[in-house]
């Protein structure tokens, strides 16, 4: 194959191929520890001067091995994989509002787009479903109300009745546990989280070692085994997906402040959304 394409491109200088390589985790996983296969793809960047390009995409594994192997195929592929999850705050109203407007609906005020973004999270997972909704609702509205003229105004009530949806709310729990079902340890550290989150505020923080001798004290078998590097490697992975945020201010980790508007009691039980967010190199 790396010859055909080799030659492929030695036809004709003009010509580029960029190869994008989705669901990449269980890939990696067969390929470690040498990753004989993804370093001959990696390879076909140097040998063609960059004419063929291969972009890796997947969930945890593609952001985990990109900062575990930095002697391996990984270092020259991306120097900080770019993690695809919570939605800037800009262009999650943007997805909401625009889409919206160009279906005749737009909001009676800012604060109600802020609420949606709050119980979504800025997930564009998230976003979509409460939207899916919400189009079905106003569509139904205006028939009732007949004709009139454009553009229909959302209102409060319009989006109470979407938030009390019981489908959309088991569809959003149902996302979380999918997220956290990607890996057990995701699961425990989660759960450690919330636990705290629940007797001690959602506010408290836990530094490295803290949640470490947590997370060892329910799983120990799970966590024994991973390096200090290695278990923060799941921390940032955890991060990329929207669940906890980062020790940046050298305080502890905590759940993510999205995770929180309009949720906090569901928070604390452990429940929640998921960024199911992805990471390309």
């Amino acid at each position: 194959m790396r010859a055909s394409i080799r030659a492929w491109l030695h036809d004709d200088s003009r010509r580029r191929l960029l190869i994008l390589l989705d669901e990449c985790d269980q890939f990696f996983e067969a390929d470690a520890p040498r990753f004989d296969q993804t370093k001959k793809l990696k390879g076909l960047g140097f040998d063609t001067k960059d004419a063929a390009k291969v972009v890796f995409a997947g969930l945890r594994s593609v952001q985990r091995f990109s900062k575990l192997a930095s002697n391996g195929p990984f270092g020259h592929l991306a120097q900080t994989p770019k993690v695809i999850g919570l939605l800037a705050p800009q262009s999650a109203a943007e997805l909401l509002v625009v889409l919206m407007r160009a279906l005749g609906y737009t909001f009676k005020d800012l604060d109600l787009v802020n609420r949606v973004l709050g119980y979504c999270s800025y997930q564009p997972f998230l976003l979509q479903m409460f939207g899916h909704r919400l189009v079905e609702l106003m569509h139904r509205k205006r028939t009732r109300r007949g004709a009139g003229q454009l553009p229909y105004e959302v209102e409060v009530t319009d989006i109470e009745i979407v938030e009390s949806d019981a489908a959309l709310r088991e569809g959003i729990s149902a996302a979380f546990k999918d997220t956290l079902s990607l890996d057990h340890r995701y699961d425990v550290i989660a759960k450690v989280l919330a636990y705290h989150a629940r007797h001690d505020g959602l506010e408290v923080r836990l530094s490295d070692t803290e949640l470490r001798e947590e997370c060892e004290t329910y799983w120990r078998n799970g966590f024994d085994q991973l390096d200090t590097e290695g278990f923060r490697a799941y921390l940032s992975e955890m991060v990329g997906l929207g669940i906890i945020a980062p020790n940046h201010d050298g305080l502890g980790w905590h759940f993510s402040r999205s995770q929180r508007p309009a949720r906090d009691r569901d928070l604390a039980r452990g429940g929640g959304t998921s960024a199911q967010g992805r990471t390309g190199l």
